[in-house]
């Protein structure tokens, strides 16, 4: 393992921006987040999961089940919801 001076620095960057909590915003919304008793109650997170679901089970895709249901998440959230 390198023990040049540079190297630590680079190691306690790397380790002091993953212990950073992420901002709340439209970009970090977690699904524990969701209430079910303002807005739309979930619907649009429950419909996209059950896009991914079907997707994988159907096509066994994980990288097309990810875009399907990020897809179905946009569209009801920018156009139903």
């Amino acid at each position: 393992m390198p023990s040049s001076p540079l190297f630590i620095i680079a190691l306690y960057i790397i380790i002091a921006y993953k212990r950073r909590r992420p901002e709340r915003g439209a970009e970090s919304r977690l699904l524990k987040e969701v209430s079910l008793f303002l807005g739309t109650h979930g619907i649009p997170e429950a419909i996209s999961i059950t896009v991914v679901t079907a997707l994988h089970f159907w096509k066994r895709a994980m990288l097309l089940s990810i875009a399907g249901g990020t897809a179905a998440y946009m569209l009801l959230v920018q156009f139903v919801f």
